[in-house]
């Protein structure tokens, strides 16, 4: 059985996904160190992906309970009381908070450059003591971490310091494009699991596309 509204949520998790790339590569300028930039990302990014979080498992329920309406619509009624006794939502959103079926477990790649006895900061480095999840406490504890050596207060070169930032921006869009293909993973489980629930209640003749005869 197709639900045609929910498939929406793979274009909004990469929508949702697009725009924090883009905030995070419009930060960047001249004005900016690649330390300064690094450090934006670490106090900024677990705030803005635990908001998105939230509007895709709200979204794609929304989607998913819209679906479920418009084909009960036709029903009987003693038919409709069932899918509204059945509480498919609840039952859901309970399965999303106890396996926490929205935690990509992702990890960026760590990037640190070692030169001349200095140890640089190039990329970044999570360190994650919990995944990213929708009903995570803690929701990502770990931080991006620029390793810069004790001592080290000489001006970066401006080539080197542009290069450091191109490399921060590469790194956290592979971390951003695994993070987007993992929520699709999960919103596309979530789509089969309300939807095997909704065809446990659906009528026989209505699984046979609702034209049967009597």
């Amino acid at each position: 059985m197709q639900f045609t509204q929910a498939d929406r949520i793979f274009s909004d998790i990469e929508f949702l996904i697009k725009e924090i790339k883009t905030y995070f590569n419009d930060l960047d300028s001249d004005t900016i160190s690649s330390e300064m930039y690094a450090s934006r990302i670490a106090n900024e990014l677990a705030t803005r992906l635990e908001n998105i979080n939230g509007v895709i498992q709200t979204t794609l329920l929304t989607y998913l309970d819209k679906d479920a309406r418009e084909k009960i619509s036709d029903w009987e009624p003693v038919d409709q009381n069932r899918y509204y006794d059945k509480g498919i939502r609840e039952k859901v959103s309970s399965q999303i908070r106890e396996t926490d079926s929205f935690s990509p477990q992702i990890w960026p790649k760590k990037y640190i450059k070692v030169a001349s006895g200095v140890v640089a900061a190039g990329g970044l480095y999570r360190a994650f003591s919990s995944p990213i999840a929708f009903y995570s406490g803690t929701f990502i504890s770990g931080m991006f971490i620029v390793v810069v050596a004790a001592g080290m207060f000489f001006l970066v070169p401006r080539a080197v310091d542009k290069r450091n930032k191109n490399k921060t921006l590469e790194e956290l869009e592979a971390y951003l494009d695994a993070v987007e293909k993992r929520y699709k993973e999960q919103a596309q489980k979530i789509i089969d699991e309300y939807v095997s629930l909704f065809n446990e209640i659906t009528p026989e003749k209505e699984k046979d596309g609702g034209k049967s005869e009597g």
